[in-house]
């Protein structure tokens, strides 16, 4: 793993661990102002009577559903208030799944492209050098099979995002391939994987839920594929990685304009 990558992940972590009570603990969180979320997992809610507490249905909201939520205590029941779910004087819909952490995050889902689960599925498809590449801890490629299995390596590439066509895959034990590939014109073998190898078929992913890292411009949602796993809410943080020194360039969604916005970089000493 690069170094660049362990950073990433310390860098994650300690944004992220600062918006745990917002985002991710929310077992502990409660507000009376609805805000939009965007459900991590399947959940049922109940379709009950306000005066006598009584269930007049369950139904079951598919994971990626965005809704909008209260909860006048950390005791009480989430209240779903947006769309055919809004409460009335004769009926309200609540969440039977009140103290169950990380079954949400906070934002509407913003949709970007989506990578096959298994890397075989991105052949004939354009494929990245993953995040555990830069500079310092280049990819590995090589002129054959043989000679990549070898270690006898001929080309060093990076950075992180670099864009190839995977024209063959061959699977070996323990989750990776070979992964054959051209690059600039020529025809390279790497070892490719679903994730954590140098060759895969995602530019983008998510750390701790709302942490995003991408080699791509979140505004040119074209060039934006993301790892199958991760999911970007309009309380994500982008993180867009650059390489020979640059610092990573961060933004933010703005609702209103539907854009995301440029943050300042911290000034250093």
């Amino acid at each position: 793993m690069s170094q660049r990558h362990v950073t990433l992940l310390l860098v994650g972590s300690l944004f992220v661990g600062g918006l745990l009570s917002t985002t991710t603990a929310h077992a502990k969180a409660y507000w009376t102002k609805p805000r939009w979320v965007t459900l991590r997992r399947r959940v049922t809610i109940k379709k009950v009577q306000p005066t006598t507490h009584k269930v007049l249905a369950k139904i079951t909201l598919k994971k990626g559903s965005n809704v909008q939520l209260t909860r006048a205590n950390r005791h009480a029941p989430w209240v779903l208030r947006s769309g055919k779910y809004a409460p009335t004087a004769k009926v309200q819909y609540t969440v039977t799944r009140a103290n169950k952490p990380r079954w949400f995050d906070l934002g509407i889902t913003v949709p970007f492209a989506v990578a096959p689960k298994h890397i075989r599925g991105s052949v004939g498809k354009t494929v990245y050098l993953s995040s555990t590449v830069d500079d310092l801890s280049p990819a590995d490629f090589a002129s054959t099979q043989t000679n990549l299995l070898k270690e006898h390596y001929s080309f060093h590439p990076y950075p992180f995002g670099a864009t190839m066509t995977l024209t063959r895959y061959t699977p070996h034990k323990g989750g990776w391939g070979v992964g054959q590939v051209r690059y600039h014109g020529k025809t390279y073998f790497a070892i490719a994987a679903d994730d954590e190898a140098d060759v895969v078929p995602y530019n983008t992913y998510t750390i701790d839920g709302n942490m995003v890292v991408s080699s791509a411009n979140p505004n040119n949602a074209k060039s934006v594929v993301l790892r199958p796993d991760s999911r970007v809410t309009t309380k994500s943080y982008w993180s867009q990685s650059q390489f020979g020194g640059k610092d990573d360039l961060n933004y933010r969604y703005n609702v209103k304009t539907k854009h995301w916005d440029l943050q300042p970089q911290d000034d250093e000493d």
